[in-house]
């Protein structure tokens, strides 16, 4: 194996956490006006009740939101965008699909189809209201609404989380772990304390991982304000109640490529929510301001942001042979696991790897490249 290693992700941590600070100094209130720091582009679904759903793009060059135009016959609830393949996941009812974004239409894949497995026996997963794609693992994931269900003795239980098949969105088996430890098809998350509900908070609204953690947040509520948590991705419990979101009734999370956690929010004068975009500082407590996506549509529940280049892979598996020249810059040193033919990688003065045209490996393992997310194959 070789692989290029980098150090870069605690040194963004402290510079965030040493930011947050110096925010905190010099910022008056709960709430300040803030601008969208993002490489790459964003996009938001507003959901319009009867009416057609619209998407919307953001672009970092302007600092614009625009209105691509409508999304015709669709409910979508939930968005998540694969960055590595350049594709948009979305959900309408039970149907799994893609956002074709040239033609901006959902393009339907299939039925989400049941989770057997679980704290409330067999589900039929049709409500899925928040989707987020795990760059760590390459890996999707879903909440799933849960209304009608019988679950610790209320007729309305909290919310599971499960994960899709990218490529059928079908339910992935065997996926997590239920309250006794057992193998699951899905994970009950868990709930909040707030201290003024008669019972804890069980709804949740979204989620999104952290692109330089992997840590998993979750926006949950229950007649109340927004509540953001920290959740154990294999058993769905909360490791850490991270914050209040102020003045919001959160409806989309998404993370960006600098490390800010974004939210959409709706109009819901009982917690002074008003619909802006807001930048969440859940290691400060406090959320910023970024303003109105658009002053006619105000209802986004779907909102994602390219985390990575689009079509960038920072890791690439090859087995057993690659039929394609691929180049890349390393800035740390390489480390050799295993031997393969001088002929068919090299290794050049400046410090880049070549895999040439005959590039192979062991039948048994895989070569790995970690390279820089701003360079492409």
């Amino acid at each position: 194996m070789y692989k290029i290693s980098a150090n870069i992700f605690r040194h963004q941590f402290f510079f965030k956490v040493v930011l947050s600070i110096l925010v905190i100094y010099f910022s008056v209130g709960n709430v300040v006006n803030a601008q969208l720091q993002s490489s790459y582009p964003c996009y938001a679904i507003a959901s319009n009740n009867s009416e057609t759903d619209s998407l919307f793009k953001y672009l970092p060059a302007t600092n614009i939101w625009t209105n691509l135009g409508g999304l015709e016959n669709v409910d979508i609830k939930a968005l998540a965008i694969n960055p590595f393949d350049d594709v948009l996941y979305a959900t309408s009812g039970p149907v799994f699909g893609t956002i074709d974004i040239e033609n901006i239409a959902f393009k339907s894949i299939g039925l989400l189809g049941p989770a057997y497995k679980g704290d409330y026996g067999a589900i039929i997963i049709q409500d899925i209201v928040g989707l987020a794609y795990d760059t760590g693992s390459q890996r999707l994931f879903g909440i799933n609404r849960i209304t009608n269900q019988v679950g610790n003795g209320r007729p309305d239980s909290p919310d599971i989380l499960v994960e899709l098949d990218c490529i059928t969105g079908r339910i992935v088996e065997d996926a997590f772990l239920d309250s006794n430890g057992n193998a699951s098809d899905y994970a009950t998350i868990g709930e909040v304390n707030d201290g003024t509900q008669p019972d804890f908070l069980f709804d949740a609204k979204d989620l999104a991982f952290d692109p330089f953690t992997g840590e998993l947040l979750v926006a949950q509520d229950q007649a109340s304000p927004t509540y953001l948590t920290s959740i154990n991705k294999m058993t769905g419990k909360i490791d850490f109640v991270l914050m209040e979101v102020p003045n919001s009734d959160v409806s989309g999370l998404a993370f960006t490529d600098f490390g800010d956690l974004i939210g959409t929010t709706l109009i819901n004068p009982n917690y002074n929510s008003d619909g802006r975009l807001l930048q969440i500082n859940f290691l400060a407590g406090y959320a910023n301001s970024l303003g109105y996506i658009d002053f006619v549509n105000t209802a986004f529940h779907c909102l994602d942001c390219y985390v990575k280049k689009p079509g960038c892979y920072d890791t690439l598996y090859l087995n057993n042979a690659n039929s394609l020249r691929r180049k890349y810059n390393a800035s740390n040193k390489i480390e050799i696991d295993f031997l393969v033919d001088i002929d068919t990688l090299t290794v050049t003065s400046a410090n880049e790897i070549l895999l040439n045209n005959n590039f192979e490996v062991p039948k048994t393992s895989n070569f790995c490249a970690t390279i820089n997310s701003n360079v492409c194959q």
